[in-house]
């Protein structure tokens, strides 16, 4: 990996502080391997970029042999596509123009015949007009490249799809058969466990953002079932609401004594999550208090191509300019 990576050997016993402060999702332990890639924050999609090869993956000469290529590979493709021309490497058409330039000045300073600055200007046109085609040549091979990767992203956002459908039909024929697939009788204890949780129990149903997950780290809210118990009604009786009708969708909505589901109204705000969207509804408790260890809110909006609940801060009042 000499010049395309840092490599860092973790201690075993350091593995289990590393999962507690970034979540076992973003960890890495029992001899795998972890490539995070530029610009890691712990706050990043635990389902991103930073990709992992299991310690069993491992286990044998044929395992190794295997991760080692693939990470010579994918490392050095990601410092390719990292450098830009112009800016961290000049190119060599760059170079060439500069040494036309510089020997037409010469020719300028020594007074050298008309016919050495027509030789030299003309080499300095074909010069132009060879890097005017090559430019053209590259431009195309991008755009036959974007119609390469728009096909694959249609591709994989439609199998996306078909699994989220294939997840509704299961769902739906275990509540036919009786089955309950609740949680609530493995529901976390602390807040450091919440993420992990939801991702594990709710894929498909239920996305915790970044900012989400950032706000749980310094959560002070004291009632950490009840936070559990809301979430686990989003992902499903609110959810199926939405999905096929029902009262769970509608405003104002109780959850269970002293919590209600509603509009943001004034407290609504922009987030980014695959692109722009309105975080417009929160689940919240009564009263007043903006005491963050009494004070209750899971802000989230629907996504409605997706067929889940995206939230994006909890579990106390989020905090604006106007607070």
């Amino acid at each position: 990996m000499a010049a395309i990576a840092h490599v860092t050997v973790l201690p075993e016993e350091l593995t289990w502080e590393m999962s507690r402060v970034l979540g076992r999702p973003l960890s890495v332990f029992g001899g795998g391997i972890r490539v995070y890639q530029p610009g890691f924050s712990s706050d990043d999609d635990p389902y991103g970029p930073h990709d992992l090869i299991v310690g069993r993956q491992l286990d044998d000469r044929g395992g190794v042999n295997q991760a080692i290529r693939w990470l010579k590979n994918e490392l050095a493709h990601v410092s390719v596509r990292r450098v830009r021309l112009g800016s961290n490497m000049i190119s060599y058409s760059e170079v060439k123009d500069a040494a036309i330039v510089r020997k037409q000045t010469a020719l300028e300073m020594t007074g050298a015949s008309s016919d050495e600055k027509l030789a030299a200007a003309t080499l300095r046109i074909t010069s132009l007009e060879d890097q005017r085609k090559s430019d053209s040549e590259w431009i195309s091979a991008l755009e036959d490249d974007n119609i390469d990767l728009r096909s694959k992203a249609d591709t994989y956002e439609a199998q996306a799809n078909a699994s989220r459908l294939r997840i509704q039909q299961l769902e739906y024929a275990l509540k036919q058969r009786g089955s309950n697939s609740s949680t609530s009788e493995i529901r976390p204890q602390n807040w450091g466990d919440m993420a992990d949780w939801c991702d594990r129990n709710f894929p498909g149903r239920l996305v915790l953002t970044s900012s989400a997950r950032r706000a749980m780290k310094d959560a002070e809210f004291e009632d950490i079932d009840l936070t559990a118990r809301a979430l686990i009604w989003l992902a499903e009786d609110y959810r199926t609401a939405r999905i096929e009708g029902g009262d769970a969708a509608r405003p104002d909505h109780h959850l269970e004594s002293g919590v209600r589901n509603c509009p943001c109204g004034g407290d609504s705000y922009e987030t980014n999550w695959k692109g722009k969207h309105t975080v417009d509804w929160h689940v919240k408790n009564g009263g007043t208090t903006r005491d963050p260890a009494r004070c209750f809110r899971i802000y989230y909006f629907w996504d409605e191509q997706g067929e889940q609940v995206i939230v994006d801060h909890l579990p106390g009042h989020r905090i604006t300019g106007a607070s």
